[in-house]
């Protein structure tokens, strides 16, 4: 039998060759499948281990200007439910950077949130349509002005916000570009510093902040002393912050002096900005500087002859 069999494959070398061939083919390509399949696992399983075991594969800067240095402080981050946005607690900028993520190959600040003081926390709701935030010294940009201790002086908040659409976000970015303590403008020249200086302090003006608003014009003042604009703008400020001491009972010193300096000096820098005139002329009023308020009266008169008040005012003050 075994004879019978080596004659017949003897007598048949082609077909043996071929079969022997497609059996070591069959067991290389079955083989090089296991091989290829082991190596593509071991590869995502690196990939993976890669991207959760800490190691950075992207640097995404929450700083709010190109040149600033590294002072905004991240301590938080959080994602959206649907992993496409990121949001970044910045402590020392009072803001949130809200981070578009959705491109694995390059991610993009699309704004800043404005927060109470020092955020150290910000979350999204379950269905991503509103933000939590942690302030951790509370909403006011300074400790309270009483003489209690630390732990009574600064009160954290927690603010809701809706998730912003790019509409609102604009609006927030431009609110928290505006109240930056820094800018590339401020850093870079004194002209545009002395810009830079006067937009914030007409930001902190708005929202009632007349201290820095009045650090933020006199800085205005010492980079452009020809400033008009400055001058009027930091007498505004004196006369507001002074109302706001009035009702609160505290003694506003000589804040309608001073005020009533910086008007006169924006008008004197300026002879055709009658307003600042006007308004020196009631401060010297309500100073009970009778010949003062005549003059800056005069001053508004030469200076918009078809003033409708202003003729009055100097009869009834000429009458005293």
């Amino acid at each position: 039998m075994l004879r019978a069999t080596l004659k017949s494959l003897l007598s048949r070398k082609v077909r043996l060759v071929l079969s022997g061939l497609a059996v070591v083919l069959g067991v290389m390509f079955v083989s090089g499948s296991f091989v290829l399949t082991d190596t593509m696992g071991k590869s995502v399983d690196q990939l993976f281990a890669t991207a959760y075991a800490g190691e950075p594969i992207e640097q995404i800067s929450t700083s709010l200007y190109p040149q600033a240095p590294p002072t905004a402080t991240p301590n938080s981050v959080a994602l959206s439910p649907d992993g496409r946005t990121l949001i970044v607690a910045n402590a020392d900028i009072n803001a949130v950077a809200v981070v578009d993520v959705s491109n694995p190959a390059r991610s993009f600040v699309d704004g800043f949130i404005p927060t109470g003081w020092y955020p150290t926390a910000a979350v999204f709701s379950k269905d991503g349509k509103q933000i939590l935030i942690s302030s951790g010294k509370g909403l006011l940009p300074s400790a309270n002005p009483n003489n209690a201790g630390m732990e009574r002086r600064m009160v954290g908040a927690v603010s809701l916000v809706a998730t912003p659409d790019r509409v609102t976000l604009a609006d927030y970015h431009r609110r928290v570009m505006s109240l930056s303590p820094y800018s590339d403008a401020i850093r870079l020249s004194d002209k545009r510093a002395a810009y830079a200086h006067d937009a914030r302090g007409n930001a902190y003006s708005e929202i009632g902040e007349f201290d820095h608003a009045l650090e933020d014009y006199t800085a205005t003042i010492r980079l452009g002393p020809d400033d008009s604009s400055a001058y009027f703008n930091r007498g505004l400020g004196r006369i507001m912050k002074g109302e706001v001491q009035h009702k609160a009972g505290v003694d506003t010193g000589d804040a309608r002096d001073k005020a009533a300096e910086d008007f006169g000096q924006s008008f004197k820098l300026n002879p055709k900005r009658w307003e600042a005139a006007e308004r020196m002329a009631r401060l010297y009023e309500v100073l009970g500087k009778i010949p003062e308020a005549i003059a800056a009266w005069e001053a508004v008169l030469k200076s918009k002859p078809d003033h409708p008040t202003a003729p009055q005012k100097l009869d009834e003050l000429r009458a005293r």
